[in-house]
């Protein structure tokens, strides 16, 4: 199966802020699991049907310098999946010019 690896951050304006507000950033992997989904699902022409993709995401809470950088890294396949009828649908191609902004 193909899959891709996709990177959901925050700005750090907006990190600092969250930070100063105790967020708690374990709500950012259910949001990047939905949004990759949906944005296949749609990408498809699939709106409103249970098709799921394979996820598998993780949740880091600082960068590489140890700072308060609360992100996900999603690895997702292409693959789309009926969950009632095994139908498989796999996505050729993302435009990951317009992912990066949602």
């Amino acid at each position: 199966m193909t899959h891709t690896h996709v990177t959901f951050t925050i700005p750090g304006t907006i990190a600092r802020l969250l930070f100063e507000r105790n967020y708690e950033p374990e709500q950012m992997m259910p949001m990047a699991a939905k949004i990759y989904k949906n944005y296949l699902v749609s990408s498809a022409g699939l709106k409103g049907k249970e098709f799921q993709p394979g996820i598998l995401a993780t949740l880091h809470k600082s960068g590489n310098r140890l700072n308060y950088n609360p992100h996900v890294h999603l690895i997702g396949t292409r693959e789309i999946i009926d969950t009632k009828t095994g139908e498989i649908i796999e996505m050729k191609f993302l435009p990951y010019k317009k992912i990066r902004f949602i």
